[in-house]
């Protein structure tokens, strides 16, 4: 059976997917950059060798996403070896296909792609969105930090649109002594004025805490596409615990929400907070 080492290259959230000229077997298909493994070589070692040959890119490594087979109609058999590779070097030469596009995740089903590429999208989808949650988390919970070296609750936001962190706020209510000045408010201001507009149509909101009644309300009204939120609030959680506003079919506008992200580093960061508070006040 032949082999094939697949390339699913990454950039801020996108994909290299190119369309295949026309005339070959599966002409006008769009697919993942690969080759054939050749003889005496393993699926990795020619999966960065490809990318190297034929995009002019070096790749330090690459993590085995899945592998599957695949039948062409006149009954021969291959092997699909799918990588990611997330950390490269270099510009790649799009000139493999009729033409090339750095494809969001979101827009993939759009695509006529080769059926044995399309079968990896949904396990693709689901790590990648995972991975980028839980960075952009990490980084949040960095902000949350900061906030408790202020003596302020520690909670801390990002907004990201395309790959791209557009804003970051923490809670100011002590220094501010503003009951309004959530980590997510700070950062929606933020956002629109660094965008200049009042709609963040595009834009995932990361907090570390479950945003109140106050902040789902802002954040349906600044048009927020998703919502990716730490700990749960049972006290005052308006995304998934005590309301869903974010999410309500009554409203003008919705956005999607995932909870939990990281959700026990963000309690642990809470509960010191308070702990050590409550010390303090004895």
């Amino acid at each position: 059976m032949q082999e094939v080492a697949v390339a699913v290259i990454i950039e801020r959230g996108r994909v290299l997917l190119g369309q295949r000229r026309q005339g070959n077997r599966y002409g006008g298909v769009w697919e993942f950059p690969g080759g054939k493994v050749e003889r005496g070589e393993s699926p990795l070692h020619a999966v960065l060798r490809e990318v190297h040959e034929e995009l002019g890119i070096e790749a330090p490594t690459a993590s085995l996403l899945t592998s599957v087979e695949h039948r062409y109609d006149d009954g021969g058999t291959f092997r699909l070896w799918f990588f990611l590779i997330d950390q490269w070097q270099g510009t790649p030469r799009l000139t493999l296909w009729q033409q090339a596009e750095w494809v969001p995740l979101e827009h993939l089903d759009h695509y006529p792609m080769f059926e044995a590429n399309r079968r990896v999208l949904p396990e693709l989808i689901r790590l990648l969105r995972e991975s980028e949650d839980e960075r952009y988390m990490r980084i949040a919970l960095d902000i949350a930090a900061q906030a408790a070296r202020r003596r302020e609750v520690p909670v801390g936001c990002v907004i990201v649109r395309d790959g791209a962190i557009i804003s970051a706020g923490s809670n100011r209510t002590e220094e501010w002594r503003d009951a309004t000045a959530h980590a997510e408010l700070c950062a929606l201001r933020q956002a629109m004025e660094r965008l200049r507009t009042k709609w963040l149509d595009g834009c995932t909101l990361y907090v570390t805490l479950e945003p109140c009644p106050m902040c789902a309300g802002a954040i349906v009204l600044a048009r927020i596409a998703r919502v990716v939120f730490g700990a749960h609030d049972p006290k005052a959680g308006a995304c998934e615990t005590l309301y869903t506003l974010t999410s309500d079919r009554r409203l003008n506008h919705r956005a999607t929400v995932r909870g939990g992200v990281l959700a026990e580093e963000a309690q642990a960061l809470l509960q010191d907070f308070f702990h050590a508070h409550r010390q303090k006040n004895r």
